[in-house]
């Protein structure tokens, strides 16, 4: 069967790609979304093999379905340089880091509608929230329709209906049941909401996950919605094994689940693990606003460090998240300590709050490093990007992350970092290109790596521009939106195929 020609850009026609057609095939196959996800340096390619068929007679048809109400979908799609670590060979091509295929063509994207269900929101501050909050916005903006439903209590307001300050409508649950009772509450509420909004929606997106899974879950699925998960840590998966709500959230979504969502490469086999279905299991980024999250001119720098009361001939290194056992914060510090007695000007910064800011404050008076520790407690995001544009360094030394959204603000705002070698921290920085990574646990190697930074601005620079670019290549707001308007969208098609 003929295949109708995609559209070439303007800027793409040189070289002519050697398997056109085939190139034709993945990005059908990537419109489609039926994920059998495989990572590589430069992209993220997706296979479909139930679909293909169905999408590949329907192209033509879509193609002409363009509307002036319709926003396009722009699907780029480009093969280059394929890691030892990830291979494809399934696709076809040569494995070679010269060879580029480039195709960008236009797909018609109706407005879709969809409720986001995650526990908490902004102006909690936290990974999901914010991902939750950036994503719809930027969604709603292109003509969709985004609902929320989260919990209420400290600090969000007294209210059940609110728009938030991007205009989106968040629905409060169960704010007035006291904390011990609140996840029950809340979990109720959106299993009663779904149904009766079940007019009002045409996706289902649990952004977190909790007891509100098992009893949303079912409900979608009797409504016929389309169900997509997403878990934000690695390990999460296969801790929920051990517990009943847990294993009632698998059992559930083994069965119903459209889509679940991952954030790094390690994440894939908790998942095969828990016995979830690889061909449902597909990869999405948290996004970074690159232009609100930015280097900062000289002149902006000198300012932010008078403001924060921060020397300026000290080097300082940033700490951004829950002051938690996760982040395993006591390596930090001891490491830190042996920075301290060899650079004495040094300065840690820890911005955030948690269960361990009494030990945490404890164990700096232990080590004498009173002098050389800020603790700010909880800042709001336009606090988060002072520190982050103030500071020379950014470390995260986790034995534990899902796809932290704090490293990648970091990166795009060009600060070098210092991270532990999980796969978190693996899928974002390649060692002495974006960032050094360090051997988890190692405090010697923690050490090490912060004096090196700290000694050699060059190397910072390089390392920061380097973050900054791939941030801005594969992480941008406006690229991950893509993903997930693509996703929706062939979610829909899939259904109402």
């Amino acid at each position: 069967m003929e295949v109708a020609e995609p559209y070439e850009h303007q800027h793409h026609r040189q070289p002519q790609p050697e398997f056109p057609e085939r190139t034709l095939e993945i990005a059908l196959k990537v419109w489609v979304g039926e994920a059998r996800g495989e990572w590589s340096d430069g992209c993220r390619l997706w296979s479909c093999e139930r679909n293909y068929t169905r999408a590949r007679d329907d192209f033509p048809r879509r193609r002409r379905l363009q509307s002036d109400r319709a926003p396009a979908w722009r699907c780029a799609l480009e093969y280059t340089h394929v890691s030892s670590r990830y291979h494809t060979d399934w696709l076809g091509f040569p494995r070679s880091p010269e060879l580029h295929v480039i195709l960008d063509f236009a797909l018609p994207t109706a407005p879709f509608s969809y409720i986001l269900i995650c526990y908490s929101y902004p102006p909690v501050l936290g990974g999901s929230e914010i991902e939750a909050q950036r994503v719809s916005s930027v969604l709603q903006a292109r003509g969709h329709h985004p609902r929320i439903l989260c919990a209420g209590g400290t600090p969000m307001p007294p209210v059940t209906e609110w728009v938030d300050p991007y205009g989106l409508r968040v629905r409060i649950l169960a704010g007035r049941w006291p904390e011990r009772w609140r996840g029950t509450a809340f979990a109720l509420a959106v299993a009663w909401n779904l149904f009766k909004e079940r007019r009002n929606y045409q996706i289902a997106y649990f952004l977190m996950h909790g007891l509100h899974v098992v009893t949303g879950v079912p409900v979608a699925a009797l409504l016929g919605k389309p169900i997509v998960m997403k878990y934000s840590c690695s390990s999460l998966v296969a801790q929920m094994n051990h517990s009943w709500a847990g294993r009632a959230q698998l059992r559930f979504l083994r069965r119903w689940a459209s889509r679940i969502l991952i954030l790094n490469p390690g994440m894939v086999e908790e998942a095969k693990a828990a016995g979830l279905d690889l061909a449902r299991v597909s990869w999405m980024p948290n996004p970074v606003d690159t232009g609100k999250f930015r280097p900062p001119s000289l002149e902006e720098r000198i300012r932010l460090r008078q403001e924060l009361n921060l020397p300026p001939d000290s080097p300082v290194a940033l700490f951004v998240g829950r002051l938690d056992p996760q982040k395993e914060l006591p390596w930090l510090l001891a490491a830190f300590a042996r920075v301290a007695a060899e650079r004495p000007r040094a300065i840690l910064a820890l911005v955030g709050e948690g269960s361990l800011r009494v030990q945490l404050t404890q164990l700096v008076e232990r080590l004498d490093l009173k002098r050389n520790v800020i603790m700010t407690g909880r800042l709001d995001a336009d606090g988060v990007l002072k520190w982050l544009q103030a500071s020379d360094i950014f470390t995260l030394v986790s034995a534990v992350e899902g796809l932290p959204l704090v490293v990648i603000e970091a990166m795009s705002t060009a600060l070098p970092t210092l991270l532990s070698d999980i796969p978190a921290h693996t899928q974002l920085v390649d060692h002495e290109v974006h960032g050094l990574l360090t051997e988890t646990g190692n405090l010697e190697a923690i050490a090490r790596g912060l004096v090196r930074l700290i000694d050699d601005p060059a190397l910072r620079a390089r390392l920061g521009a380097a973050a900054r670019q791939r941030m801005l290549e594969q992480y941008a707001t406006s690229k991950v939106v893509d993903c997930y308007e693509a996703l929706f969208e062939s979610l829909l098609v899939q259904q109402n195929g």
